[in-house]
């Protein structure tokens, strides 16, 4: 009423109704001052959207399902590699290891093939090693959200020879795994497209707290790209984030244009399913 009376009308406003018969129903609704013989009044039309606000939580419901299935499996396929795969390959090395040890001292040129094999192995299990943490972040389990940004900005800085800047403020110490793994994963799919497609070779990541959200942007000063044209196309994995995103009750925000760079900005609340919004993060 508040807003009717300063402005002169409300749009979209979602109002919970009880009828005669106990129901609840969910609807939106618009208003308008108008001047009745000399009195103010409120036109106001109300369309009925229980039905689809019931679809829109069955949908979400569903997306959060298959999100915290691919976690799981995300899990496994990283404790496999970790445990298993990972202590394989050190054996080999070990064992090509005390084999190069036990060759004659001629047998430079077989020695010399042992160490490249040594080196492969070593090359091979730090790689596997590096799939196992990109699948599942023990950091982020135990260290939090910041040290897990941090450190992930900064391996991609090493690995793909490129300045990736992190900064943090604000942060709460305990957030709830859901919104600290969103966040995560989202940084972790909008700097590995900016670094695939954007051609640029510095890269922005900042996380800030406020006192009911957390903000994530991630930025370049690439070639950019029609962000409409590469939603509709289901592309760049922005289907996904913006999932992950609505599945916290955040908002995601996309600002491209060709020759421009991008800014991909989330807005998260700090209780999981309250309200959202997300941006941030550097190394």
């Amino acid at each position: 009423m508040k807003q009717l009376l300063e402005t002169g009308h409300v749009q979209n406003l979602e109002v919970r109704l009880g009828r005669k018969d106990g129901q609840v129903r969910t609807t939106l609704g618009s208003s308008e001052l108008i001047h009745v013989g000399g009195e103010s009044c409120a036109l106001s039309v109300f369309a009925d959207i229980t039905e689809r606000k019931r679809a829109e939580e069955a949908l979400a419901s569903v997306s959060r399902k298959l999100i915290e299935a691919q976690e799981q499996e995300r899990m496994r396929i990283a404790r496999e590699l970790h445990d298993d795969i990972n202590q394989r390959i050190a054996m080999l090395g070990i064992k090509l290891d005390v084999f190069q040890q036990g060759l004659p001292n001629h047998g430079g040129k077989f020695r010399s093939r042992l160490d490249e094999l040594r080196q492969l192995a070593a090359e091979i299990g730090t790689e596997v090693q590096g799939i196992s943490h990109r699948l599942h972040s023990s950091k982020l389990d135990y260290l939090g959200l910041v040290a897990a940004c941090k450190s992930f900005c900064r391996e991609v800085a090493d690995v793909q020879k490129m300045e990736v800047n992190f900064a943090a403020e604000n942060i709460p110490p305990t957030l709830s795994q859901e919104v600290s793994l969103c966040l995560f994963r989202v940084l972790q799919e909008s700097l590995s497209n900016a670094i695939k497609h954007s051609a640029a070779q510095r890269f922005e990541v900042q996380l800030r707290g406020t006192s009911n959200e957390i903000q994530l942007t991630v930025r370049d000063h690439g070639i950019g790209f029609d962000a409409g044209e590469a939603i509709a196309s289901r592309g760049l994995g922005l289907i996904s984030m913006r999932e992950r995103v609505s599945a916290v009750n955040g908002v995601m925000v996309i600002a491209s244009k060709p020759m421009e760079g991008t800014e991909i900005t989330v807005r998260v609340p700090v209780a999981a399913r309250a309200e959202s919004k997300a941006i941030s993060g550097a190394a």
